[in-house]
């Protein structure tokens, strides 16, 4: 139980950087969008459809990296933590 509770801890820790980092760089994120996507398609296949929305919402402005960060989290997991990490090291 103590484990599963630290896990949960470096999991929340890990997202929260990701945020930061993806607020820090969100410009960044804007003029590599088409290189970016290009990625996350590739490295998420068939997920990329369930992240496609908010990931334009994103772009556009109408949601914040927080909130891209949080409903990508909650829809695909330890994998696009993965994906966003790998992404970060792209910009």
């Amino acid at each position: 139980m103590e484990e599963e509770i630290k896990e949960e801890e470096v999991k929340e820790q890990e997202i929260e950087e990701s945020i930061k980092k993806i607020e820090e760089n969100l410009e960044e994120l804007r003029k590599n969008q088409k290189k970016i996507e290009k990625y996350l398609k590739e490295k998420l296949s068939t997920d990329w459809e369930k992240l496609r929305y908010s990931w334009e919402d994103l772009m556009a402005g109408k949601i914040s990296a927080q909130q891209f960060l949080f409903t990508s989290y909650k829809t695909l997991g330890k994998k696009f933590v993965k994906s966003i990490f790998d992404v970060l090291r792209l910009i």
